[in-house]
């Protein structure tokens, strides 16, 4: 089929658009709905069994604290150029790729919790120092991620002071991945005597059950973006973030997320109000779309793979009285 079919094609089945896919790895794609209701079940019975079940109901007990890396020099927007020109350039630091890794936690009601935002350094120079607010958390480390001892100093000397402060009922639940890197010992026993539950998020399932991925991240990161954009519309003789400028811009950003956001995200992924059947619902429309007829192409011609999706979604009937019909025309 031509193109002109093609947008014909779309015309009849408006239900179809043209999509962006986001990469899926083996290991999340093979999560099943019985894999999230047992793990559902399991956190019920835990807390029941613990007489904890009320906690599920108190939003401003709910969290979930996940991490990210922003690019220091984010690519911009577009800009005017004059015609014909090739190629236009943006000054950006010597390393354009430099990312910062960023902690951010925040409960079910909205409220956001003193970020984390850890730097590849031994020693942080001073005027970055000095950059971060004095009640957010700032980690160091060899390759700049995550690990547990960062994990503790933040739960102890950041999350738990922060709780006291809001007067945040206990116990509380964190919801998180349960990579390494943030669970230690030290860490399981702090949280234990001072009520925050730590509850790791099924494995391979974040993509459905964590908020911050579902619900913030990505907008986060396009505000950021656009903040970027104009500060350097700001510093046009100069226009060049320095690490020192990080954390000033991400904080104005981070002021301006609206609670609402954070709230769905935790709705969307059942943790507030507690509701397994809300990522099942998403995790089911993806099986219904695994479990149509496959459309394996068997050349990479654009035109083949198009061939064979618009067979399948058409289904065996439809496609059958397609083809009388076009046998019978020619």
């Amino acid at each position: 089929p031509g193109r002109k079919w093609y947008e014909q094609f779309l015309k009849r089945h408006l239900q179809l658009s043209e999509r962006m896919p986001q990469n899926l790895t083996s290991s999340r794609a093979n999560v099943t709905s019985s894999d999230l209701v047992q793990w559902s079940d399991s956190i019920l019975q835990f807390l029941s069994e613990n007489v904890q079940s009320d906690v599920l109901k108190d939003p401003n007990r709910l969290f979930n604290w996940d991490g990210t890396a922003f690019f220091l020099n984010p690519k911009g927007s577009a800009v005017l150029a004059p015609k014909g020109d090739k190629t236009v350039y943006q000054t950006v630091n010597a390393d354009e790729k430099e990312c910062l890794t960023v902690l951010i936690t925040a409960n079910a009601s909205g409220m956001v919790a003193p970020p984390l935002v850890v730097y590849k350094y031994e020693r942080i120079p001073a005027d970055i120092a000095t950059s971060v607010p004095s009640d957010w958390a700032i980690g160091r480390s060899e390759t700049g991620w995550m690990n547990g001892g960062l994990f503790y100093e933040y739960v102890t000397n950041c999350f738990h002071p922060w709780l006291l402060e809001n007067n945040i009922a206990k116990p509380v639940i964190f919801f998180l991945d349960g990579h390494a890197s943030h669970l230690n010992l030290q860490t399981a026993q702090f949280c234990h005597t001072n009520g925050i539950i730590l509850i790791s998020l099924y494995p391979n399932a974040t993509h459905l059950i964590r908020p911050m991925d579902v619900a913030v991240f990505r907008s986060l990161k396009g505000a950021r973006r656009q903040k970027v954009h104009g500060w350097r519309l700001d510093h046009m003789d100069h226009p060049i973030i320095k690490t020192k400028d990080f954390v000033p811009l991400l904080k104005e950003v981070l002021q301006q997320v609206d609670p609402k956001i954070i709230s769905n995200g935790f709705r969307k992924c059942g943790l507030y109000p507690w509701n397994s059947s809300a990522p099942i619902k998403t995790l089911l429309e993806k099986e219904h779309i695994t479990d149509s007829p496959p459309f394996t192409p068997t050349s990479s011609s654009k035109r083949v793979y198009a061939k064979e999706f618009v067979e399948n979604f058409l289904g065996p009937q439809k496609l059958k009285v397609y083809q009388a019909y076009k046998s019978g025309s020619s």
